[in-house]
């Protein structure tokens, strides 16, 4: 009903909602700088890090690669509004 002002979303969802429906969205305007950001990690123990630098470094890799690439398509399959 239009009613919202301002609304404050994690880019890549909001990104994700925006595309699934566009039309619905298109007055929607994208602030920069962020509000806030925030780096989310996945966390490995002090002891696997340790013990395997390198797949722990080809993970940190992998989820980058996937975050910049996939996530919009992934995202998709749960923004259906």
């Amino acid at each position: 009903m239009r009613r919202v002002d301002l609304a404050a979303l994690h880019d890549v969802t909001a990104d994700s909602i925006i595309k699934s429906n566009p039309t619905s969205f298109e007055n929607i305007e994208k602030l920069r700088p962020a509000y806030i950001t925030k780096a989310y990690y996945l966390m490995l123990s002090h002891d696997f890090v340790e013990k395997n630098p390198k797949i722990a470094q080809q993970i940190w890799d992998a989820i980058e690669i996937i975050r910049e690439t996939e996530f919009d398509e992934i995202a998709s399959k749960y923004a259906n509004l």
